[in-house]
């Protein structure tokens, strides 16, 4: 069961543990999901295309399956993720404004009411991702695995194990002295068994968590923002959270506020070459949503995505040109006038008019930025 790893089109970087909880996800099946690889920082580019994707040097397959309820992600991270005054062990959940509030907090309850707590009295000194005190790290790029996990309704956290622990760990040396590689590889074994203990601790509750997510998602009410992050308020001092990542308040062209009920792409744009594809591996975006397991209905003048689907929050970062990182400019729809059914059928979706999608051009913070 530990290792039994599922995703849903997704490039992975990193190492990850999952189990699966969520009992209406098994029984009902529904999403589907492909096969993906793990895969170093350098091939990002194929994440952010959606495409499974093998690094050089290799890397293992995942299991074909049902998406994990549960994910953590492990990264190395330099010593400038959390200065030696700020903390030893950075971690942080998603924070994207567009993850149902159910599944952010669970997330935010592992690290701060589990991990900080059970670290402290280990001896590790957990901290927030982002708390060097400012700078473009921690946020909301949908981009970032650890807020993509989110989007997909997986409670997942990050952490940046350091390559160096500074004054925290005085018998480190430097980064590449055999002590400074036992306590970073101990570090992050020690965070996977309380990741671990967590989730065999909490299952009802994650498993809640993600069925109000996914419920939440299918209703396709409120807002969609294209980035913006919850925010992280500080604990008093002296506490691993007294340090956290700086707040990202959405602008008003990074908010749609219109009842968009889904997205309809042209035959080219579904099914038509890519030219942002990984090399020696060409995809359309008709294979990009099939592995993201996104429901799609075909019509005479296209292929139409509702946003009546668990993946909901994600769907318009991907094919709403107002996004900052968009596949494609995909034409908006709505429903018709007044109409109170929740949710749309997807036969309905389109009878209604609406605002055309504004050409805009994202602002360099939002595409220059650290990844996790």
């Amino acid at each position: 069961m530990w290792g039994e790893l599922s995703v849903a089109g997704w490039a992975w970087w990193s190492a990850t543990a999952s189990m699966k909880v969520s009992g209406k996800r098994q029984a009902a099946n529904t999403r589907a999901a492909a096969s993906s690889w793990a895969m170093p920082k350098a091939a990002i580019s194929a994440f952010r295309s959606g495409t499974p994707a093998c690094a050089s040097g290799g890397g293992r397959r995942l299991k074909r399956g049902r998406p994990p309820a549960a994910r953590r992600r492990a990264s190395s991270a330099g010593p400038w993720s959390a200065p030696p005054e700020r903390g030893g062990l950075p971690v942080l959940f998603p924070r994207h404004l567009n993850v149902a509030e159910s599944v952010h907090l669970q997330a935010k309850d592992l690290i701060e009411n589990w991990l900080y707590e059970q670290g402290s009295e280990d001896g590790w000194w957990y901290c927030p991702y982002g708390c060097q005190g400012g700078g473009a790290v921690g946020l909301s790029q949908e981009t970032i695995l650890r807020n993509t996990l989110g989007l997909k309704n997986v409670v997942g956290i990050l952490l940046e194990a350091r390559s160096a622990g500074g004054a925290t760990r005085p018998n480190d040396g430097s980064s590449a002295t055999p002590n400074s590689r036992k306590r970073k590889t101990f570090s992050a074994l020690y965070t996977y068994h309380q990741f671990l203990d967590y989730f065999r601790a909490n299952q009802t509750e994650i498993a809640q968590a993600i069925e109000e997510g996914e419920d939440f998602q299918v209703s396709n009410t409120g807002r969609i923002v294209f980035r913006g992050s919850y925010d992280v308020p500080a604990f008093p001092p002296p506490h691993p959270g007294e340090a956290p990542p700086p707040p990202e308040i959405p602008g008003p062209d990074q908010i749609l506020d219109e009842p968009v009920c889904g997205y309809l792409l042209t035959e080219e744009q579904y099914n038509g070459p890519r030219s942002d594809s990984p090399a020696g591996f060409p995809t359309t975006l008709a294979d990009r949503i099939a592995a993201h397991g996104w429901r799609v209905q075909e019509r005479s003048n296209g292929y139409m995505v509702p946003l009546t689907q668990p993946e909901r929050g994600l769907i318009p970062l991907l094919l709403d040109g107002q996004a900052a990182e968009p596949w494609v400019d995909a034409k908006r729809l709505y429903g018709p006038p007044g109409d109170a059914q929740a949710p749309l059928p997807d036969s309905a979706c389109g009878l209604g008019r609406g605002a055309a999608s504004p050409d805009r051009t994202p602002s360099q913070s939002e595409l220059n930025y650290i990844t996790d």
